[in-house]
């Protein structure tokens, strides 16, 4: 079966803290804590070799054009697969590269384990915001 795209809707793309589909952007500095719930990227539900392009692309805009931390919320993702993983690792080094930060919230406990068996979780900056 193959997944269909997520439909782009809502305000330009170009715009700061807005949303754009299955994806919503932080480019602030604040803490997770402080961030309003719009101002983060939210992947789709399954994030895997159809997904993952386009939310790499998301990604990379805002790392392209922002100037603080880039918060991306798990919260409701139900599966990612190496496709993600490696977009988010992209992302990690580009920002790193700027002197920023690319921060994880609300990853499940699934998530946490795939992120220790691959050595990740001691990459990537998650944030238990509990």
């Amino acid at each position: 079966m193959i997944a269909t795209p997520p439909t782009i809707t809502g305000p330009p793309a170009s715009t700061p803290g807005t949303r754009s589909g299955t994806a919503t952007v932080s480019t602030s500095s604040a803490s997770p804590n402080e961030l309003p719930e719009d101002d983060r990227l939210r992947p789709p539900r399954e994030l895997d070799y159809d997904s993952a392009p386009l939310f790499e692309q998301h990604l990379r805009e805002r790392v392209e054009r922002g100037d603080g931390d880039v918060v991306v919320d798990f919260a409701e993702v139900d599966f990612t697969d190496s496709s993600g993983l490696a977009a988010l690792v992209r992302a990690h080094r580009d920002l790193a590269a700027q002197n920023r930060r690319l921060l994880i919230t609300g990853t499940s406990r699934a998530l946490r384990r795939v992120l220790g068996i691959t050595g990740l979780d001691r990459v990537l900056h998650l944030v238990d915001e509990a």
